[in-house]
């Protein structure tokens, strides 16, 4: 009998790493969308204070597809940084967290300049393995 491995959903995966975020802030932390001079963006969690902001990348590179290699990594390397420049505008939270689960992602981005710039920018990118 052939046994099929099931993936978690972005969603579980997501409310896994909120969770586990919340226990060790000692803070609820919740999805939902806070305004950015007029603009509203939505955070995968929120401290109720505000003064935590947070985006979870847990998607893992493709093995296969259109879109792999150096084209899949500067895709993602894009919506890294876009996630994290939302993140340096969120001035009022002392803390701005870019949380990614995969380690090789995690590696690759810590060596970019885009990683580098968000540090600049304030923004703390964490590893959070699922």
């Amino acid at each position: 009998m052939n046994r099929v491995k099931l993936r978690a959903s972005p969603h579980a995966i997501e409310d896994r790493i909120r969770r586990r975020l919340a226990k060790r802030y000692n803070t609820l932390l919740e999805k939902r969308k806070l305004e950015i001079n007029g603009v509203l963006a939505e955070f995968d969690f929120v401290s109720q204070d505000e003064q935590i902001v947070g985006q979870i990348k847990s998607s893992r590179p493709r093995r296969g597809g259109k879109h792999k290699g150096e084209v899949r990594r500067q895709t993602q390397f894009g919506d890294f940084s876009r996630d994290c420049l939302v993140l340096a505008a969120m001035k009022e939270a002392k803390t701005r967290l870019f949380v990614l689960t995969d380690r090789t992602e995690f590696e690759e981005f810590s060596k970019s300049p885009q990683y580098q710039a968000a540090k600049i920018l304030g923004v703390e990118t964490k590893l959070e393995p699922i």
